[in-house]
């Protein structure tokens, strides 16, 4: 009987040893996790158009939780939010994408102010014809 004991206390001391070759695995699978995010933020932050919204938040120019709180309106239709995200990505087809990422050739000035690049930042906040239009 008191054989039985020790065989249990030492089963029960083996089981609950932590494991040294586990533990250590599971530090190379979060390693190699974390490098691979980090390989795919840094191409992500490399592209020309899209890259620009990663290097937005980086710089801290975009709050990173405060821009996808429009995802929480339930009544949002699809399509509208494809928009957002289209816009948030640079990628809307603006006379500066056309220039830049289709590479057509055609100028990439403001077709209404015909001043600066029409490019997203630009159409949302900086034109001084649509200034003009909304006050």
């Amino acid at each position: 009987m008191n054989s039985i004991i020790k065989t249990a206390a030492k089963i029960t001391e083996e089981l609950n040893r932590p494991n040294e070759k586990i533990d250590a695995k599971q530090d190379g699978i979060q390693h190699t996790k974390a490098r691979l995010e980090e390989s795919l933020k840094k191409k992500w932050k490399n592209k020309v158009m899209h890259g620009q919204y990663i290097r937005n938040i980086d710089r801290q120019l975009i709050g990173e939780e405060d821009t996808f709180l429009w995802l929480s309106k339930e009544d949002l239709k699809a399509e509208t939010g494809s928009e957002i995200v289209a816009a948030q990505h640079h990628a809307l087809q603006t006379k500066y994408y056309a220039t830049k990422i289709l590479n057509a050739e055609t100028d990439s000035k403001c077709r209404l102010c015909q001043q600066f690049d029409e490019t997203i930042d630009h159409m949302i906040s900086a034109c001084p014809v649509l200034a003009k239009n909304s006050t």
